[in-house]
């Protein structure tokens, strides 16, 4: 996601991508002249499209493919021991 989304330094927040099809990707802090940043949160819905797992913007409908990256729906991903 981070070449995709062209944020080198992707920080993500809360959630667990096994576990949900979520993700929430958080905006970089503060520069060093800045007190508070107005830059939220941005949330990805994780998806199949043609066959390809993609990240889907939820504010915009944007659309990330996320590659060779391979991904099963939660339903069917195995649970760890």
């Amino acid at each position: 996601m981070a070449l995709a989304s062209a944020n080198p330094q992707l920080a993500l927040g809360a959630g667990d991508p096994a576990g949900t099809g979520r993700v929430i990707v958080l905006p970089p802090p503060p520069g060093q002249y800045e007190t508070r940043s107005p830059a939220l949160p941005v949330t990805y819905d994780l998806a199949f499209k043609h066959g390809r797992c993609v990240a889907i913007r939820r504010d915009d409908g944007g659309i990330l493919g996320l590659g060779e990256i391979e991904c099963l729906p939660a339903s069917q991903a195995a649970t760890p021991p």
